[in-house]
């Protein structure tokens, strides 16, 4: 059985579709196609439910995935083992944020340590909150940017490496902009504008446990035009403090009442991969919450 048609449909389940998953594998979508066809002729059963959204694994691919990505954490494994024997560094990092905020931190560490080893392939890919550890898990994932779950998972390390706060964000021609604080209670006067509808996130759990339902007029996907709705003076929203960009003129920003504290640091695997520890050995060197981090 070649592992190497495995990996392609891991691929094509974790990008969504065919077209992304040849993008990431240097392959046409048709030559996608073609071996994920090859693989289902090869075992006697469909894996993927294609649609015009992409691909989702079917009932049988699904009990197969556990398996699956064990064999190719092995093979990994094994790869790793045997270049670092031969002297060199290679390999590919997954890391998973649900943060914007955090790119630039990661995009930092992340050019420093491909510096040092240049063979070694890092992607950061974007996530809800809620997928990240299950992806940590699966191990679609090496490491996941997010904040504390108190998950209980005796597999999983947290290290915090950021602390911020939730803050909430007015046009400078709102009668709350010369407050020194925003009452998260106020989020049901005005006009709010959703980040990521449908995905939990901080701001919804704070919301929830307030018992506060807000003013919902406008939804985005995207911080950044979040801004652009407030600047315009189209309504208020919440976002973590780390988000907010240095320049955002025609926005006040308050904290929120009472305060809201956040911690943000990498979630992965007790068990790692080689690279994903030699990177996680790297970046303790620089940052002061990770000194006394040890790789296991």
């Amino acid at each position: 059985m070649d592992i190497e048609k495995w990996r392609v449909l891991v691929s094509a389940l974790d990008c969504g579709s065919l077209a992304a998953a040849a993008a990431c594998n240097n392959y046409t979508t048709s030559g996608v196609s073609r071996i994920i066809a090859s693989l289902e002729s090869e075992i006697g059963f469909q894996l993927l439910v294609r649609s015009r959204k992409g691909v989702s694994p079917t009932k049988e691919c699904n009990l197969l995935m556990h398996e699956v990505r064990a064999l190719l954490s092995a093979e990994d494994a094994i790869n790793e083992t045997v270049l670092r024997v031969k002297g060199f560094e290679t390999g590919s990092l997954v890391i998973g944020t649900s943060y914007s905020s955090s790119y630039g931190i990661l995009s930092t560490m992340v050019a420093k340590f491909v510096e040092l080893f240049p063979n070694i392939k890092v992607s950061i890919l974007w996530k809800s909150k809620s997928e990240l550890l299950q992806s940590i898990i699966s191990r679609s994932l090496d490491i996941a940017v997010t904040t504390n779950h108190e998950s209980g998972n005796d597999k999983l390390v947290w290290l915090p490496f950021q602390r911020t706060r939730l803050v909430a964000l007015v046009p400078e021609s709102h009668q709350t902009a010369r407050q020194k604080g925003f009452d998260v209670e106020d989020f049901i006067k005005y006009p709010y504008i959703d980040i990521n509808p449908g995905y939990e996130s901080e701001v919804k759990e704070v919301l929830r446990e307030a018992g506060i339902r807000p003013n919902t007029k406008y939804t985005t996907s995207d911080s950044l035009a979040a801004l652009a709705l407030v600047r315009a003076g189209l309504g208020i929203t919440m976002i973590i403090e780390s988000q907010v960009p240095a320049s955002h003129s025609g926005i006040v920003v308050l904290p929120i009442r009472p305060k809201q504290d956040i911690e943000i640091g990498l979630y992965f695997l007790r068990k790692s991969s080689l690279i994903t520890n030699r990177f996680l050995s790297f970046i303790s060197q620089s940052i002061k919450e990770l000194q006394n981090f040890q790789t296991m």
